[in-house]
């Protein structure tokens, strides 16, 4: 025998106009729930379900408090756990084989907090603005520089190398990973293309894009090669401050 149970045309309604009134308020009734995110102390338990990627994205935003530009495609479905991680760890891990800038902002106690996060890619961006954090007023530490203007001061290596002095660092217990050791900014020239992107003498530099430094060449190099091809194109440049803590330089090139 097959019962069957009827229901009302007022409970179809109701649960029409639920639907509605969560797709309204951009909340998603299926995905809500499949994700996760804990913030601890210094780390971040994030969690989804087979849940849409975009809206994990979107709800670590918002947990953490930074703007979300996206310019590349983000239309998967995922499942994973990533307990007990620092958020750069997180993103590190969450964004494998795509192209990202996350853009800090320091407050005036010297920390620093996530300001931005830039997927790049070739579509049309989609800014997601997070709610507002109270924090106290910052320094983006974004400098921004013309296109053309880039590209003809950091086109030569060797008059390059006359604007700039540094030595290598070594490392010790002090200096290891995970910012390593990278070099020291000793001389920087007054006016130079280093000053106007805003690298200073005593500036301690690791890495640009990722990309590790440990000689005044190798610092070159990656400037001289960065694509411009992306509207814009970001540069992180990873600098130490005294206490050895991150405090990075961003270059936006349009």
């Amino acid at each position: 025998m097959v019962k069957i149970r009827t229901v009302s045309s007022s409970t179809i309604l109701f649960v029409c106009l639920f639907s509605a009134i969560l797709s309204f308020a951009g909340v998603d009734a299926n995905h809500a729930s499949r994700i996760h995110i804990t913030i601890n102390d210094n780390t971040v338990d994030v969690s989804a379900d087979n849940a849409p990627f975009i809206d994990v994205l979107k709800k670590l935003a918002d947990k953490i408090g930074f703007d979300l530009i996206i310019k590349d495609s983000v239309d998967e479905v995922v499942t994973f756990d990533l307990k007990s991680k620092d958020l750069e760890t997180c993103l590190k891990q969450l964004l494998l084989r795509r192209n990202y800038v996350l853009t800090f902002r320091k407050l005036d106690d010297s920390s620093v907090v996530p300001k931005e996060l830039l997927l790049i890619g070739t579509k049309v961006p989609t800014i997601y603005k997070a709610r507002p954090q109270d924090t106290n007023n910052a320094d983006s530490h974004m400098n921004r520089a013309d296109k053309k203007w880039y590209e003809k001061y950091f086109s030569n290596p060797d008059t390059l190398s006359k604007q700039i002095d540094v030595q290598q660092v070594r490392i010790t217990s002090e200096t290891a990973p995970p910012f390593g050791a990278g070099i020291q900014v000793t001389r920087v020239s007054e006016d130079s293309a280093f000053s106007q992107i805003g690298i200073a003498s005593g500036d301690r530099i690791t890495a640009v894009n990722g990309t590790p430094v440990t000689s005044r060449k190798e610092l070159i190099n990656a400037l001289v090669h960065i694509s411009t091809e992306m509207n814009p194109t970001i540069i992180q440049i990873e600098r130490l401050d005294e206490n050895g803590q991150l405090d990075p330089v961003y270059v936006q090139i349009n």
